[in-house]
């Protein structure tokens, strides 16, 4: 495993190292999933559409669990973006 310390621009950019672009081989456009875990972001590389179903759903799969233990309904994701998404309207 690569690591490297990057830094977050004021418009919250990051620019993933060369060495790391370089040993995953990731090229200009690729697209890659962000998500949070705890304190962490990982990123999910996202290759051909055939392919971007299964790499969600792996990515998403221990997120899901925990939502089921906790009780968390998809009405309660639904009302929870829609009150993030007016918060957002909302400020200035």
């Amino acid at each position: 495993m690569e690591f490297d310390i990057v830094t977050i621009t004021s418009k919250g950019q990051i620019v993933i190292p060369k060495n790391i672009r370089a040993s995953l081989e990731l090229k200009k456009g690729e697209r890659l999933l962000a998500y949070n875990v705890g304190d962490s972001i990982a990123l999910k590389r996202l290759k051909g559409a055939g392919e971007n179903k299964s790499s969600l759903e792996d990515v998403f799969q221990p997120l899901w669990k925990r939502a089921q233990e906790r009780g968390i309904t998809e009405a309660d994701v639904k009302d929870e973006i829609g009150a993030h998404r007016q918060n957002a309207q909302d400020s200035p």
